[in-house]
Protein backbone atom coordinates (compact mmCIF):
# COMPACT_ATOMS: atom_id res chain seq x y z
CA UNK A 1 0.00 0.00 0.00
CA UNK A 2 3.17 2.48 1.04
CA UNK A 3 4.53 1.48 -2.74
CA UNK A 4 1.17 2.46 -4.54
CA UNK A 5 0.97 5.66 -2.05
CA UNK A 6 4.64 6.62 -2.74
CA UNK A 7 3.84 6.03 -6.93
CA UNK A 8 0.94 7.83 -7.08
CA UNK A 9 2.45 10.79 -5.37
CA UNK A 10 5.23 10.55 -7.70
CA UNK A 11 2.81 10.56 -10.89
CA UNK A 12 1.36 13.11 -9.73
CA UNK A 13 4.62 15.15 -9.10
CA UNK A 14 5.35 14.16 -12.61
CA UNK A 15 2.05 15.95 -13.95
CA UNK A 16 2.61 19.15 -12.10
CA UNK A 17 6.22 19.76 -13.07
CA UNK A 18 5.64 18.61 -16.79
CA UNK A 19 3.60 22.07 -18.30
CA UNK A 20 6.50 24.05 -16.28
CA UNK A 21 8.88 22.31 -18.56
CA UNK A 22 6.98 21.93 -21.55
CA UNK A 23 8.18 24.26 -24.35
CA UNK A 24 4.65 25.23 -25.44
CA UNK A 25 3.11 28.96 -25.02
CA UNK A 26 0.42 29.27 -22.21
CA UNK A 27 -0.94 26.53 -24.11
CA UNK A 28 -1.38 23.59 -21.12
CA UNK A 29 -1.22 25.07 -17.11
CA UNK A 30 -1.15 21.95 -15.83
CA UNK A 31 -3.24 21.26 -12.75
CA UNK A 32 -5.09 24.47 -11.78
CA UNK A 33 -6.01 26.40 -8.59
CA UNK A 34 -9.37 25.00 -7.93
CA UNK A 35 -7.68 21.00 -8.23
CA UNK A 36 -7.43 19.02 -5.11
CA UNK A 37 -3.59 18.59 -6.12
CA UNK A 38 -2.99 22.22 -6.95
CA UNK A 39 -0.97 22.54 -3.51
CA UNK A 40 1.12 19.96 -4.79
CA UNK A 41 1.98 21.54 -8.13
CA UNK A 42 3.21 24.79 -6.06
CA UNK A 43 5.24 22.46 -3.63
CA UNK A 44 7.21 21.09 -6.57
CA UNK A 45 7.90 24.03 -7.89
CA UNK A 46 9.21 25.43 -4.95
CA UNK A 47 11.36 22.04 -4.44
CA UNK A 48 12.82 22.69 -7.81
CA UNK A 49 13.33 26.69 -7.20
CA UNK A 50 15.56 24.98 -4.29
CA UNK A 51 17.53 22.84 -6.02
CA UNK A 52 18.24 25.19 -9.07
CA UNK A 53 21.88 27.17 -7.59
CA UNK A 54 22.87 28.80 -11.20
CA UNK A 55 21.16 32.34 -10.77
CA UNK A 56 20.45 32.19 -15.06
CA UNK A 57 19.11 28.99 -14.64
CA UNK A 58 17.03 30.07 -11.81
CA UNK A 59 15.83 32.79 -13.42
CA UNK A 60 14.75 31.47 -16.60
CA UNK A 61 12.47 28.98 -13.90
CA UNK A 62 10.78 31.86 -12.76
CA UNK A 63 10.39 33.17 -16.16
CA UNK A 64 8.54 29.95 -17.03
CA UNK A 65 6.57 29.89 -13.60
CA UNK A 66 5.40 33.34 -14.34
CA UNK A 67 4.12 32.28 -17.60
CA UNK A 68 2.51 29.48 -15.91
CA UNK A 69 0.37 32.00 -13.67
CA UNK A 70 -0.44 33.38 -16.86
CA UNK A 71 -1.59 30.17 -18.25
CA UNK A 72 -3.52 29.38 -15.07
CA UNK A 73 -5.10 33.09 -14.84
CA UNK A 74 -6.41 32.57 -18.59
CA UNK A 75 -7.83 29.47 -18.07
CA UNK A 76 -9.86 29.98 -14.93
CA UNK A 77 -11.10 32.91 -16.58
CA UNK A 78 -12.67 30.91 -19.42
CA UNK A 79 -13.93 29.00 -16.57
CA UNK A 80 -15.80 31.99 -15.54
CA UNK A 81 -13.70 31.64 -11.77
CA UNK A 82 -12.09 34.95 -12.22
CA UNK A 83 -11.95 34.67 -8.50
CA UNK A 84 -8.49 33.32 -8.22
CA UNK A 85 -7.10 35.56 -10.74
CA UNK A 86 -6.39 38.51 -8.37
CA UNK A 87 -3.89 36.28 -6.23
CA UNK A 88 -2.41 34.72 -9.24
CA UNK A 89 -1.35 38.08 -10.43
CA UNK A 90 0.06 38.60 -7.49
CA UNK A 91 2.14 35.43 -7.41
CA UNK A 92 2.80 36.32 -11.31
CA UNK A 93 4.42 39.82 -10.12
CA UNK A 94 6.14 37.86 -7.35
CA UNK A 95 8.02 35.45 -10.24
CA UNK A 96 9.56 38.44 -12.30
CA UNK A 97 10.57 40.17 -9.63
CA UNK A 98 12.59 37.21 -8.75
CA UNK A 99 14.03 36.90 -11.83
CA UNK A 100 14.73 40.50 -11.95
CA UNK A 101 17.08 39.71 -8.75
CA UNK A 102 18.46 36.45 -9.75
CA UNK A 103 19.57 38.29 -13.29
CA UNK A 104 21.04 41.42 -10.69
CA UNK A 105 22.77 38.72 -8.73
CA UNK A 106 24.36 36.90 -11.95
CA UNK A 107 25.53 40.81 -13.42
CA UNK A 108 27.15 41.15 -10.03
CA UNK A 109 29.01 38.14 -10.05
CA UNK A 110 30.39 39.25 -13.77
CA UNK A 111 28.30 36.48 -15.02
CA UNK A 112 27.01 36.65 -18.85
CA UNK A 113 23.79 37.55 -19.05
CA UNK A 114 23.19 39.35 -22.64
CA UNK A 115 21.10 35.35 -23.71
CA UNK A 116 18.73 35.86 -20.03
CA UNK A 117 18.29 39.29 -20.62
CA UNK A 118 17.37 38.52 -24.21
CA UNK A 119 14.90 35.86 -23.15
CA UNK A 120 13.12 38.13 -20.64
CA UNK A 121 12.38 40.41 -23.23
CA UNK A 122 10.79 38.17 -25.58
CA UNK A 123 9.03 36.62 -22.42
CA UNK A 124 7.44 39.94 -21.17
CA UNK A 125 6.83 40.83 -24.75
CA UNK A 126 4.84 38.00 -25.18
CA UNK A 127 3.08 38.77 -21.56
CA UNK A 128 1.91 42.12 -22.36
CA UNK A 129 -0.10 40.63 -25.32
CA UNK A 130 -1.77 38.04 -23.11
CA UNK A 131 -2.68 40.53 -20.04
CA UNK A 132 -3.69 43.17 -22.15
CA UNK A 133 -6.57 40.42 -23.39
CA UNK A 134 -6.77 39.47 -20.29
CA UNK A 135 -7.91 42.42 -18.38
CA UNK A 136 -11.08 42.72 -20.80
CA UNK A 137 -12.68 39.55 -19.47
CA UNK A 138 -12.41 39.93 -15.75
CA UNK A 139 -14.35 41.67 -13.60
CA UNK A 140 -13.63 45.18 -12.22
CA UNK A 141 -12.49 44.22 -9.14
CA UNK A 142 -9.72 41.70 -10.94
CA UNK A 143 -8.68 44.69 -13.32
CA UNK A 144 -6.03 46.81 -10.51
CA UNK A 145 -4.42 43.58 -10.24
CA UNK A 146 -4.08 42.74 -13.79
CA UNK A 147 -2.85 46.66 -14.75
CA UNK A 148 -0.43 45.69 -11.62
CA UNK A 149 1.08 42.87 -13.74
CA UNK A 150 1.09 44.87 -16.84
CA UNK A 151 3.19 47.32 -15.15
CA UNK A 152 5.32 44.89 -13.73
CA UNK A 153 5.63 43.20 -17.36
CA UNK A 154 6.61 46.41 -18.65
CA UNK A 155 8.95 47.04 -15.91
CA UNK A 156 10.15 43.98 -16.37
CA UNK A 157 10.96 44.11 -20.07
CA UNK A 158 13.02 47.72 -19.78
CA UNK A 159 15.01 46.24 -16.92
CA UNK A 160 16.25 43.90 -18.99
CA UNK A 161 16.91 45.90 -22.67
CA UNK A 162 18.54 48.23 -20.20
CA UNK A 163 21.24 45.52 -19.05
CA UNK A 164 21.45 44.76 -22.92
CA UNK A 165 21.82 48.19 -24.05
CA UNK A 166 24.62 49.01 -21.37
CA UNK A 167 26.78 46.11 -23.01
CA UNK A 168 25.77 45.87 -26.34
CA UNK A 169 23.74 49.05 -27.52
CA UNK A 170 22.86 48.01 -31.12
CA UNK A 171 21.47 44.90 -30.15
CA UNK A 172 19.05 46.50 -28.25
CA UNK A 173 18.14 48.63 -30.81
CA UNK A 174 17.52 45.76 -33.39
CA UNK A 175 15.06 44.31 -30.40
CA UNK A 176 13.79 47.47 -29.46
CA UNK A 177 12.73 47.75 -33.76
CA UNK A 178 11.35 44.31 -33.73
CA UNK A 179 9.20 44.39 -30.61
CA UNK A 180 8.41 47.69 -32.53
CA UNK A 181 7.17 46.33 -35.42
CA UNK A 182 5.40 43.19 -33.67
CA UNK A 183 3.50 45.60 -31.62
CA UNK A 184 2.42 47.95 -34.96
CA UNK A 185 1.05 44.32 -36.77
CA UNK A 186 -0.84 43.26 -33.32
CA UNK A 187 -2.10 47.08 -32.67
CA UNK A 188 -3.40 47.24 -36.19
CA UNK A 189 -5.03 43.35 -36.17
CA UNK A 190 -7.06 44.58 -32.52
CA UNK A 191 -8.05 48.30 -34.83
CA UNK A 192 -9.54 45.87 -37.92
CA UNK A 193 -11.55 44.25 -34.72
CA UNK A 194 -13.14 46.44 -33.08
CA UNK A 195 -10.88 46.28 -30.03
CA UNK A 196 -9.86 50.05 -29.94
CA UNK A 197 -8.78 49.83 -26.29
CA UNK A 198 -6.10 47.19 -26.56
CA UNK A 199 -5.01 48.31 -30.29
CA UNK A 200 -4.20 52.04 -28.21
CA UNK A 201 -2.86 50.06 -25.35
CA UNK A 202 -0.34 48.28 -28.15
CA UNK A 203 -0.01 51.88 -29.70
CA UNK A 204 1.76 52.95 -26.66
CA UNK A 205 3.82 50.10 -26.17
CA UNK A 206 4.86 51.11 -29.81
CA UNK A 207 5.70 54.56 -29.22
CA UNK A 208 7.96 53.21 -26.08
CA UNK A 209 9.87 50.35 -28.36
CA UNK A 210 10.17 53.24 -30.79
CA UNK A 211 12.00 55.24 -28.02
CA UNK A 212 13.96 52.75 -26.81
CA UNK A 213 15.68 52.24 -30.24
CA UNK A 214 16.32 55.64 -30.99
CA UNK A 215 18.22 55.49 -27.43
CA UNK A 216 19.88 52.79 -27.97
CA UNK A 217 21.11 53.97 -31.55
CA UNK A 218 22.93 57.22 -29.68
CA UNK A 219 24.39 55.19 -27.72
CA UNK A 220 25.50 52.75 -29.76
CA UNK A 221 26.64 55.86 -32.28
CA UNK A 222 28.49 57.30 -28.79
CA UNK A 223 30.45 54.16 -28.57
CA UNK A 224 31.44 54.89 -32.72
CA UNK A 225 29.67 51.83 -33.50
CA UNK A 226 28.11 51.88 -37.47
CA UNK A 227 24.48 51.63 -37.16
CA UNK A 228 23.98 52.55 -40.95
CA UNK A 229 22.54 49.25 -41.69
CA UNK A 230 20.05 49.26 -38.71
CA UNK A 231 18.73 52.92 -39.31
CA UNK A 232 17.57 51.70 -43.21
CA UNK A 233 16.02 49.08 -41.39
CA UNK A 234 14.10 51.34 -39.41
CA UNK A 235 13.61 53.56 -41.82
CA UNK A 236 11.73 51.13 -44.34
CA UNK A 237 10.06 50.30 -41.25
CA UNK A 238 8.63 53.02 -40.32
CA UNK A 239 7.52 54.13 -43.44
CA UNK A 240 5.31 51.11 -44.09
CA UNK A 241 4.27 51.81 -40.60
CA UNK A 242 2.87 55.34 -41.47
CA UNK A 243 1.13 53.81 -44.40
CA UNK A 244 -0.58 51.32 -42.09
CA UNK A 245 -1.60 53.86 -39.46
CA UNK A 246 -2.94 56.64 -42.38
CA UNK A 247 -4.99 53.33 -43.45
CA UNK A 248 -6.57 53.26 -39.69
CA UNK A 249 -7.16 56.68 -39.26
CA UNK A 250 -9.47 56.80 -41.68
CA UNK A 251 -11.77 53.99 -40.01
CA UNK A 252 -11.29 53.95 -36.05
CA UNK A 253 -13.86 56.24 -34.14
CA UNK A 254 -13.17 59.72 -33.32
CA UNK A 255 -11.90 58.91 -29.76
CA UNK A 256 -9.18 56.86 -31.52
CA UNK A 257 -7.62 58.92 -33.72
CA UNK A 258 -5.05 60.90 -31.15
CA UNK A 259 -3.50 57.97 -30.46
CA UNK A 260 -3.23 56.86 -33.64
CA UNK A 261 -1.81 60.72 -34.70
CA UNK A 262 0.32 60.17 -31.58
CA UNK A 263 2.07 56.99 -33.27
CA UNK A 264 2.14 58.79 -36.73
CA UNK A 265 4.08 61.53 -35.50
CA UNK A 266 6.45 58.58 -33.97
CA UNK A 267 6.76 56.87 -37.32
CA UNK A 268 7.72 60.06 -39.07
CA UNK A 269 10.21 61.37 -36.66
CA UNK A 270 11.56 57.20 -36.12
CA UNK A 271 11.56 57.31 -40.25
CA UNK A 272 13.60 61.06 -40.43
CA UNK A 273 16.11 60.34 -38.10
CA UNK A 274 16.81 56.98 -39.71
CA UNK A 275 17.14 59.14 -43.42
CA UNK A 276 19.49 61.47 -41.75
CA UNK A 277 21.95 58.81 -39.82
CA UNK A 278 22.50 56.98 -43.20
CA UNK A 279 22.94 60.40 -45.05
CA UNK A 280 25.59 61.41 -42.36
CA UNK A 281 27.37 57.88 -42.80
CA UNK A 282 27.07 58.10 -46.43
CA UNK A 283 29.05 61.85 -46.33
CA UNK A 284 31.40 60.47 -43.79
CA UNK A 285 32.63 57.29 -45.61
CA UNK A 286 32.40 58.75 -49.19
CA UNK A 287 34.45 61.74 -47.84
CA UNK A 288 37.41 59.41 -46.24
CA UNK A 289 37.59 56.88 -49.64
CA UNK A 290 37.60 60.33 -51.57
CA UNK A 291 41.16 61.27 -49.82
CA UNK A 292 42.62 58.71 -51.29
CA UNK A 293 44.48 59.33 -54.58
CA UNK A 294 44.69 56.92 -57.24
CA UNK A 295 46.09 56.45 -60.78
CA UNK A 296 43.81 54.00 -61.95
CA UNK A 297 41.17 51.27 -60.67
CA UNK A 298 43.09 49.47 -58.91
CA UNK A 299 44.73 51.46 -56.39
CA UNK A 300 40.69 51.94 -54.89
CA UNK A 301 39.73 48.55 -55.13
CA UNK A 302 40.50 47.62 -51.28
CA UNK A 303 37.80 50.64 -50.33
CA UNK A 304 34.72 49.23 -49.48
CA UNK A 305 31.79 52.42 -50.64
CA UNK A 306 29.14 52.14 -48.38
CA UNK A 307 26.21 49.76 -49.47
CA UNK A 308 23.58 52.71 -49.28
CA UNK A 309 25.35 53.95 -52.58
CA UNK A 310 25.04 51.11 -54.93
CA UNK A 311 26.87 47.95 -55.46
CA UNK A 312 29.22 49.28 -57.73
CA UNK A 313 32.79 50.14 -56.14
CA UNK A 314 34.67 52.73 -55.99
CA UNK A 315 36.56 54.17 -59.03
CA UNK A 316 39.82 56.30 -60.34
CA UNK A 317 38.26 59.45 -61.14
CA UNK A 318 41.05 63.00 -61.25
CA UNK A 319 43.36 61.38 -59.19
CA UNK A 320 41.23 60.29 -56.58
CA UNK A 321 38.48 57.38 -55.33
CA UNK A 322 35.40 58.18 -55.95
CA UNK A 323 31.88 56.10 -54.29
CA UNK A 324 29.51 56.21 -57.08
CA UNK A 325 31.99 57.35 -59.78
CA UNK A 326 30.75 55.10 -62.48
CA UNK A 327 27.31 57.54 -62.68
CA UNK A 328 29.72 60.06 -63.42
CA UNK A 329 31.34 58.86 -66.43
CA UNK A 330 29.98 59.66 -70.01
CA UNK A 331 28.85 56.74 -72.26
CA UNK A 332 32.24 56.04 -74.03
CA UNK A 333 34.35 55.82 -70.66
CA UNK A 334 31.26 53.84 -69.11
CA UNK A 335 31.85 51.23 -72.09
CA UNK A 336 35.13 51.64 -72.28
CA UNK A 337 36.25 50.94 -68.61
CA UNK A 338 33.22 48.26 -68.05
CA UNK A 339 32.86 46.37 -71.79
CA UNK A 340 28.81 47.32 -71.13
CA UNK A 341 26.07 49.89 -72.34
CA UNK A 342 25.35 52.48 -69.63
CA UNK A 343 21.68 51.67 -70.46
CA UNK A 344 21.29 48.25 -69.43
CA UNK A 345 23.20 48.94 -66.27
CA UNK A 346 21.27 52.13 -65.50
CA UNK A 347 18.27 50.28 -65.96
CA UNK A 348 19.21 47.47 -63.16
CA UNK A 349 20.73 49.42 -60.86
CA UNK A 350 17.46 51.38 -60.72
CA UNK A 351 15.23 48.31 -60.68
CA UNK A 352 17.42 47.10 -57.76
CA UNK A 353 17.24 50.37 -55.86
CA UNK A 354 13.35 50.42 -55.95
CA UNK A 355 13.27 46.43 -54.90
CA UNK A 356 15.44 47.45 -52.17
CA UNK A 357 14.03 51.13 -50.91
CA UNK A 358 10.23 51.33 -52.10
CA UNK A 359 9.94 54.56 -52.09
CA UNK A 360 11.26 55.74 -48.66
CA UNK A 361 13.53 58.82 -47.82
CA UNK A 362 16.24 56.16 -47.86
CA UNK A 363 15.48 55.94 -51.79
CA UNK A 364 16.07 59.97 -52.02
CA UNK A 365 19.36 59.51 -51.01
CA UNK A 366 20.69 56.67 -52.83
CA UNK A 367 18.94 58.86 -56.18
CA UNK A 368 20.81 61.91 -54.82
CA UNK A 369 24.11 60.52 -53.89
CA UNK A 370 24.07 58.91 -57.45
CA UNK A 371 22.67 60.30 -60.48
CA UNK A 372 21.78 57.99 -63.27
CA UNK A 373 23.26 58.67 -66.65
CA UNK A 374 19.91 59.84 -68.42
CA UNK A 375 19.27 62.20 -66.13
CA UNK A 376 22.86 63.46 -66.91
CA UNK A 377 22.29 63.95 -70.87
CA UNK A 378 23.99 61.38 -71.91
Amino acid sequence: MKRFVCLFVIAVLICAIFPVMAEEELQSPGLLPDHPFYGVKRWSEGVHKFFTFDDDAKARLHTRFSEVRLAEAKAMTQLGKTEWVEDLMEDYVEELDETHRCMQRQRQKGGHIMDLAEHMCNATDEHAVILSDLIDEVPERARPRIERAINASSTGHIRALEAIEEEKPERAARLSAKFAEKRMIRAREMFEVGRHEQAQRMLRRYNESMEEAEEAMKMAEKRGLNVTELAEHVGNMTYKHIEVLEALLEKVPEQAKPHIEHAINVSIHGHETSVNRTQMRIRRVTGEIEKTSCESDADCRALICPLVIGSDTPICKDGRCLCGGKWQLNVTEWQERFNEMPANVTQRRLQRMAEKYNKTGIGRIVREATIPLRERGT
